[in-house]
């Protein structure tokens, strides 16, 4: 039986963007009381807030700190959670570990990944909606500082299959980094360095994540 040796690489040579861009401090405070969240619009539909595209044209990843301080019904912060939501939907989190386990003042970090790309220039909406779940209780938030993350200017896919093996052909499929619909392939039998044009075959993939190689 002959053996068939095929050397794959989906390219993964992608620009990591550094870039953020934060929103003016919304100082307070803002008092939350058990039972009745918050809601603060940081930007409506037409990006009135002017945040910036950047290179991607898009924001990933957010991080928030709030100063939280105790009022009546003795809350923790562990007990206080935040909502982000832009048109793509919502995400509910909770602090972080270091500025929940106090029942005094401290500064309280969220962190996370948007539900899906949040493209100021056509979707701007943002909303933060505060919450206590001590029954109640009542806290103040003050100092909030929203900082969102630029997506990479290319991401790198995953979950790579193969199908459909044959001497002449096989199939591919994969799963999408973010939202892209567009992707590069470069391919050899052997000795390959993916990214140094070392690649006897390439292909630009578009529309749905699977191409059918052949030859």
């Amino acid at each position: 039986m002959k053996k068939i040796t095929l050397f794959l690489i989906m390219l993964g040579f992608c620009l990591t963007a550094t870039a953020q861009y934060s929103f003016p401090t919304v100082t307070g405070p803002t008092n939350v009381v058990e039972g009745s969240p918050v809601t603060l619009s940081l930007n409506d539909v037409a990006n009135t807030a002017g945040v910036p595209a950047g290179a991607s044209g898009s924001y990933s990843s957010f991080s928030i700190t709030v100063d939280w301080s105790a009022g009546e019904g003795g809350p923790w912060a562990s007990e206080a959670d935040l909502t982000i939501t832009t048109t793509a939907g919502a995400l509910t989190l909770e602090p972080t570990e270091s500025g929940a386990n106090s029942s005094s003042d401290t500064v309280m970090t969220f962190t996370g990944d948007f539900p899906a790309i949040y493209a100021p220039t056509s979707d701007g909406y943002l909303d933060l909606t505060l919450s206590q779940s001590y029954s109640g209780s009542d806290a103040d938030w003050s100092n909030i500082v929203v900082t969102l993350f630029e997506s990479p200017t290319c991401v790198t896919p995953s979950g790579i299959e193969t199908t459909g093996l044959t001497t002449t052909s096989i199939d591919l499929e994969w799963s999408a980094g973010l939202s892209e619909t567009s992707w590069n392939l470069e391919y050899k039998t052997e000795n390959f360095e993916p990214g140094t044009g070392d690649a006897e075959n390439t292909a630009v993939v578009t529309g749905t994540p699977e191409v059918t190689l052949n030859g």
